[in-house]
């Protein structure tokens, strides 16, 4: 947080707001006031700036919290910015200042705050030539470049391997510790200098003594809080872990906080803050880019997500800024809209389907082959019919069916096509539409009516959405900039099938980004949920590729685990233990989840878990998860797409469950989209987790799990 007060400029650190939440209870919330005070009058009598003359950094000093506790604080040379580092207890708050160093890098032009060691001030290393070690191939003039402080070059030098560079993580500047971990990880030299440089955008001449100046620098935004509302300042030290909040990565920043020319796609992989994008894209359109009377449109696929979307906006966002945004998933929004709009059908999600297709199956011709059985018209209207909009004889006669099983010319689709029109017609009998029909009516209406009802459409999880969605989302803003921001993850699609935007009319080449970096889960989990989806292709939502290119975790942990057991009741044992034994190693109960395939199985395994004693918390479908409820929590693995834990469960993980054997089908084109969305399913549920991942099951294992 950056404040202006008598020519002084107060900014707060990560680290700050992280050491403040493991103080004692009574001096967190002193630490609350002492923040409220200092920034109001840094100067005053009451902050008791004492300069730490024992510490390697000359410019460090130490404020009272009160009288156990103690900020450190470091003032620039001109004593115009005050930088908040640690809040811990006296003694050890001036052990932590030691030989901490917070200074401007000349290179990046970044306020960096990294540790000095005896060992790296003694070492005198080597020339270049004679190095060997992890960036033994990596001159200094690079690592400089790459925001290495020249002070821990011996340090760098030092490591041998990776495991070196991840145990000094607290002691090197993220911005610097991001790129050695891309250059531990493999990539290419030139790749990643190309990359830092993107970030950084045109430099002026760095001037090391202006820290006012630097406090604009995307990489010390991102260390540093900016935002002068006690409210944020309240959130930020309520729940210092949620960083996404406040903290935006130079990367997700440059997105955020620009003016496109059009509509934008971000693609990224789990955990590479996405949805954060988003949500902060929404708040500086709000902000910044709204009339009085303008809104902007936050959708999403699923009821469950656009509600945990909505809260999270309301906790970054202002009530001023609220009020231009509308978060509601698509379909909801569809159903209000043409109700509002005297629309004279039901829109049927599924549950008069079976009646219908039952009758419509039983006027088709004697003549026509027993392959064209009851499943093979309903997997027709899902995978051709619908979102190719058949609406004719004439148009199906035209259709490509690539891939689907059956092999059809112009006589066999003349036989089944009486069966569409037959549904048709009951649904018209019945006063229903399928949601597909409800957003092509959507259309319509919209196109009639003259003035749109968004300024700005910002979608997130695109990958679940069908192209009769993304027509409708580009119906309902004009074409301008800023006018339609769309995240996704094709290797997360669990609900819809490939789309291409150019083709709904939504035209992103030259305005395609990617995210890189995992801020949720450690390195383990990430490359053992990548292994789950080997050998399927995934798109790029627009007809190309997307794969996993420079996908970089910088957490580390554990690798997931699996165990087997005899019988559900042996694994249930198992469960418990493990449970029991994550409690032990300190993790809250409200932290752990149970994940099953399906809602019968979930229900199964939460009655057999209380039975043995663990209290448990069912997320619902639309329910958000209130974590202030005790319980470890259950969910299916749809339901926990969107949210995070400390550990997930992954139970049932049996042949017959993963995948699930109630989707059957000989249609080879609608099986492998079956297996790949069950595949999807396994990966976004280990994907939740940010350090622990346990895969549990009997009997037969699943197949997915045979890497």
């Amino acid at each position: 947080m950056t404040v202006m007060n008598q020519d002084v400029q107060v900014a707060i650190a990560d680290n700050f707001i992280e050491s403040c939440s493991k103080l004692p209870v009574d001096s967190r919330e002193k630490a609350f006031r002492f923040l409220l005070k200092f920034k109001r009058n840094p100067l005053g009598q009451g902050a008791n700036l004492e300069k730490l003359t024992m510490c390697r950094d000359k410019n460090l000093y130490s404020a009272r919290i009160d009288k156990a506790s103690r900020a450190i604080l470091k003032k620039s040379e001109s004593g115009s910015v005050l930088l908040l580092l640690w809040a811990d207890t006296h003694d050890e708050a001036y052990r932590w200042a030691q030989n901490r160093v917070c200074e401007i890098n000349p290179e990046t032009g970044a306020i960096q705050l990294y540790t000095v060691d005896e060992q790296t001030i003694a070492n005198e290393r080597a020339p270049e030539e004679t190095q060997t070690g992890l960036f033994a191939n990596v001159r200094d003039r690079h690592l400089l470049k790459l925001g290495v402080p020249k002070a821990l070059l011996p340090k760098i030098h030092r490591m041998q391997q990776k495991i070196d560079l991840i145990e000094a993580e607290d002691e090197v500047p993220r911005d610097c510790f991001e790129a050695l971990t891309f250059l531990a990880d493999g990539e290419p030299l030139e790749d990643v200098l190309l990359l830092v440089d993107e970030l950084r955008g045109e430099q002026e001449r760095v001037d090391t003594s202006d820290f006012e100046k630097a406090l604009i620098n995307p990489y010390s935004q991102q260390k540093f809080y900016v935002g002068p509302s006690e409210k944020e300042l309240k959130a930020a030290l309520d729940a210092p872990l949620e960083k996404w909040r406040v903290f935006l990565h130079p990367s997700q920043r440059k997105i955020v906080q620009r003016d496109w020319n059009g509509p934008v796609r971000l693609l990224g992989g789990a955990g590479t803050g996405k949805t954060v994008v988003a949500l902060h894209r929404a708040k500086w359109l709000a902000e910044n880019r709204c009339t009085a009377d303008q809104k902007i449109l936050v959708t999403t696929f699923t009821k469950n997500l656009a509600t945990d979307i909505a809260n999270n906006l309301a906790a970054i966002c202002l009530d001023g800024q609220m009020a231009h945004v509308e978060v509601v998933n698509l379909d909801r929004w569809v159903n209000e809209f043409l109700q509002r709009n005297n629309y004279r059908f039901t829109i049927d999600y599924g549950k008069q389907a079976d009646e219908l297709w039952r009758k419509a199956f039983e006027s088709r011709s004697d003549s026509l082959d027993s392959k064209f059985d009851e499943k093979f018209f309903r997997e027709e209207w899902a995978n051709i019919i619908q979102p190719e909009e058949v609406l004719t004889l004439k148009e199906y006669f035209k259709v490509s069916r690539t891939g689907r099983g059956i092999r059809m010319g112009r006589k066999e689709r003349k036989l089944v096509w009486p069966v569409f029109e037959e549904y048709r017609v009951l649904q018209n009998e019945r006063g229903i539409r399928e949601p597909a029909d409800a957003m092509r009516d959507a259309c319509g209406l919209l196109q009639h009516m003259g003035k749109k009802p968004f300024n700005h459409v910002i979608v997130d999880e695109a990958q679940d959405m069908s192209s009769q969605a993304f027509k409708l989302l580009r119906t309902m803003v004009d074409e301008h900039p800023n006018d339609i921001f769309i995240t996704g993850d094709a290797h997360q699609r669990i609900y819809g099938r490939p789309v291409v935007l150019g083709r709904c009319g939504i035209e992103v080449r030259g305005r395609s980004k990617k995210l890189k970096i995992n801020y949720r889960t450690t390195d383990e989990i990430k490359t053992w949920a990548i292994s789950v989806l080997q050998g399927v292709s995934v798109d790029d939502l627009d007809g190309g590729e997307d794969r996993f290119e420079q996908y970089t975790s910088l957490l580390h942990g554990e690798n997931p685990c699996i165990r087997r057991f005899e019988n559900v009741e042996k694994e249930v044992e198992g469960v418990v233990e493990l449970i029991s034994a994550l409690k032990a190693n300190g993790l809250a109960q409200e932290s752990l989840c149970v994940v099953a395939r399906t809602n019968s199985v979930v229900d199964s395994y939460g009655t057999m878990l209380n039975e043995r004693g663990v209290p448990t918390y069912r997320i619902l479908g639309t329910a958000i998860d209130e974590r202030k409820k005790q319980g470890v929590r259950l969910a299916t693995m749809h339901r926990v797409k969107g949210l995070e834990f400390d550990a997930m469960i992954i139970a049932g993980a049996n042949a017959d469950m993963i995948p699930n054997a109630a989707l059957t089908t000989d249609d080879p084109m609608v099986k492998v989209s079956i297996l790949n969305k069950e595949r999807a399913l396994l990966h976004v549920a280990a994907t939740r987790a940010k350090k622990y991942v346990f895969v549990t099951g009997y009997g037969e294992q699943s197949p997915f799990l045979e890497m």
